[in-house]
């Protein structure tokens, strides 16, 4: 700031009247002696103890460096991204940096490395515990960013192919005759989440029962129409906040209440079923007899 602090003061004591001044420079690191300075330079020495001379050390400058490191997508080390150059930073100064913007990643820490320099002025101590610029070229500033995480969300749904609705799964029913049945519960397919660092390669494949019609899969809202695959298998790297949507169609045919949820047959079902009559009809039969066996 162009001011000066006295460091300290040497007496020269039995020196001859009217003789000159002499003094020794003393070194301090860090600094360097600035002859211009200096009050009362060439002086004789006078007949009384008065005389003071003064002089004066400014401070040197320094450079360090700043290297940003960028953490990597498959692991939870860094890279270095690139190395910023400070220089003529005066000694003992705040060793300031700017922090970069990278798309995708944020700051988050950063680290002073100092090497084993010993100063007078300044100890040691001093200069790390407040992150100041040491007598010497060798401080390293590391910089950290942590890769953002995004979402994937994963849903799944039926068109319904009268209407051109999209219904989630565990509220759609139909009738043998297309209608909606409001006491239907369909499968439960939850919505998956997908969360990781932005840029990670995720894959996502169909859930769906047997029977249901795979129609793509759309990104974003329905309405946008963004079919991104025409496969139930699926691949892309996490982007931020993204929506995925399987979108199926639902079994129809004759004779038979649709969708069939439980993997069993109708087939099967209707074969259990006439088995049942028929044990009712026999034990009929048989009641029917001993009644008019008692009369």
């Amino acid at each position: 700031d162009g001011t000066y602090t006295l460091e300290e003061t040497d007496t020269y004591t039995d020196v001859l009247y009217n003789s000159e001044a002499t003094y020794e420079v003393n070194t301090y690191e860090g600094y360097t002696y600035n002859e211009d300075k200096t009050i009362n330079k060439d002086s004789l020495v006078p007949a009384n103890n008065d005389l003071v001379i003064k002089l004066y050390y400014d401070r040197n400058n320094y450079s360090y460096i700043v290297n940003h490191y960028l953490e990597n997508i498959n692991d939870d080390e860094f890279t270095l991204q690139e190395t910023d150059t400070y220089t003529n930073v005066e000694y003992g100064s705040n060793a300031t940096y700017e922090v970069n913007e990278y798309v995708d990643y944020t700051y988050t820490s950063s680290e002073y490395i100092y090497s084993n320099e010993v100063t007078r002025v300044l100890t040691n101590e001093e200069i790390i515990a407040n992150k100041l610029v040491p007598a010497n070229n060798d401080l390293v500033i590391n910089v950290y960013y942590v890769r953002n995480l995004g979402n994937v969300k994963v849903q799944y749904v039926i068109k319904d192919v009268d209407t051109g609705e999209y219904i989630p799964f565990n509220v759609y029913g139909k009738d043998i005759d297309g209608n909606n049945t409001e006491d239907f519960l369909g499968l439960d397919l939850e919505d998956l989440i997908i969360t990781g660092k932005i840029g990670l390669e995720y894959n996502t494949i169909g859930r769906m029962p047997l029977d249901y019609t795979f129609v793509g899969i759309y990104e974003g809202e329905l309405s946008n129409n963004n079919l991104v695959s025409n496969t139930e298998e699926y691949s892309d790297v996490i982007k931020g906040e993204t929506t995925l949507t399987y979108v199926y169609e639902p079994p129809y045919g004759e004779g038979e209440i649709l969708p069939p949820q439980t993997g069993v047959e109708n087939e099967y079902s209707s074969y259990l079923t006439y088995i049942l009559f028929g044990v009712m009809m026999a034990l009929t039969y048989s009641y029917i007899r001993a009644i008019r066996k008692e009369d």
